[in-house]
């Protein structure tokens, strides 16, 4: 329940005149925050409590990329990254991906990011989250991210954001540590903590920070100052609601919309969140191949089909191994890669000629392959017709 109007005042961190060390600091001391754990306080922190938000509202989270609109330094999606995918490692599952973008892009920093985790890439470009086309290829499916940042906005430049994500993505979601309720308000005396002690732990040989933190305390005063004004600008999830009906985005009647409050620790801090669900966006894909018989020669040709499906521009087959299972003919095992203009793919597939089934899985996505057997009409029982490829209809999972 709001205590108060929202109120779009300034921050600091956030004026073209506030020094960049300044930014930086404000913005390390969030992702430092984000990452918090204070047992037996609080065993999990925001960024933890955030994977559980996600894994409970995408079950197929392995085919998602989840696009960071104003991802600054980086700092919480890698942190996602890293929670989410040991994850989804520990129940086998291909991991998901994450794209990092700004309008205002940090490629040096980001770069550095991708090197230690390979499921995150970046945009070197600037990007402008209130009129970007779709970001992410067809086969993946698209969530847009606000990680602590849809409070900047203003109404004017919030509501074409909304309208961009719904008209080109697959999925939204906005987390938020902060709310214009009571509780958050008890955050502020604790935000002079955290910078005394992030202080401590980053920059104590830097005499710069150790003056601006404990001599001069401008430091703490920021993020106090910033951070009430944060609390006065979040949204309540009604509010989110209306920025998304006066968004005039086309397609709402496909859309659903979830909102929610998760605990992080009693009785300050708890993640917020709200999130919108393209309707169809839980489906799989399904490749349909329509071969009579497998033969060698033939499935070269067939990965060349696959391949420009996938990644319909420029792409080729890197790499092709043919192996056998028992009891089964050569050919039930196969792996193949796809490299294109978009990420690299490799394909293993396990197939059942007995069944005409088979599930080829990608470290991105699963997909259900069907064998269609047909006959040549021209030359009955002897060659089997072209291989084809055609992407089906997406079936609900």
């Amino acid at each position: 329940m709001p205590i108060l109007p929202r109120l779009h005042l300034f921050e600091i961190a956030d004026q073209p005149w506030c020094p960049d060390k300044a930014i930086e600091y404000v913005q390390l001391c969030l992702t430092h925050c984000w990452n918090l754990r204070l047992p037996p306080i609080a065993k999990a922190s925001s960024a933890d409590v955030a994977c559980d938000v996600l894994a409970e509202n995408f079950p197929d989270i392995s085919s998602f990329t989840f696009v960071d609109l104003g991802s600054g330094a980086g700092g919480p999606s890698s942190t996602l990254e890293r929670l989410l995918n040991a994850r989804l490692r520990a129940q086998h599952l291909p991991p998901a991906q994450f794209l990092l973008t700004d309008l205002n892009p940090h490629p040096r920093e980001w770069a550095a990011l991708t090197k230690q985790q390979e499921n995150i890439s970046y945009i070197s470009e600037s990007v402008d989250a209130t009129k970007c086309d779709r970001l992410v290829p067809q086969i993946r499916k698209e969530c847009r991210m606000f990680n602590v940042a849809f409070h900047h906005f203003d109404d004017p430049l919030a509501m074409p954001m909304l309208r961009s994500a719904i008209e080109s993505a697959d999925a939204f979601i906005i987390f938020e540590l902060t709310a214009r309720d009571f509780s958050s308000m008890l955050i502020l005396p604790g935000l002079v903590l955290i910078a005394f002690q992030y202080t401590l732990l980053r920059f104590w040989r830097s005499p710069l920070h150790l003056l601006f933190t404990f001599v001069l305390p401008l430091a703490p005063l920021l993020m106090v100052f910033d951070g009430f004004v944060s609390i006065m600008r979040c949204r309540t999830p009604d509010e989110l609601h209306d920025l998304v009906r006066r968004s005039d985005a086309a397609g709402l009647e496909n859309w659903e919309f979830r909102s929610g409050k998760s605990p992080v620790m009693y009785p300050t801090t708890n993640v917020h969140w709200f999130m919108g669900v393209k309707k169809t966006a839980h489906t799989h894909t399904e490749l349909v191949i329509c071969v009579s018989t497998i033969k060698m020669t033939r499935w070269l040709s067939l990965m060349r089909t696959i391949a420009k499906v996938l990644q319909p521009s420029s792409s080729k087959v890197h790499s092709f191994k043919c192996g056998r299972q028992p009891g089964h003919p050569i050919g039930s095992l196969v792996s193949v890669g796809i490299s294109g203009p978009g990420p690299r793919l490799c394909f293993y597939a396990n197939i059942d000629h007995r069944a005409k089934m088979s599930t080829w899985t990608t470290g991105h996505s699963s997909y259900k392959v069907a064998w269609l057997t047909q006959p040549n009409a021209r030359n009955p029982g002897k060659d089997p017709i072209q291989p084809g490829v055609r992407l089906a209809s997406p079936h609900p999972m």
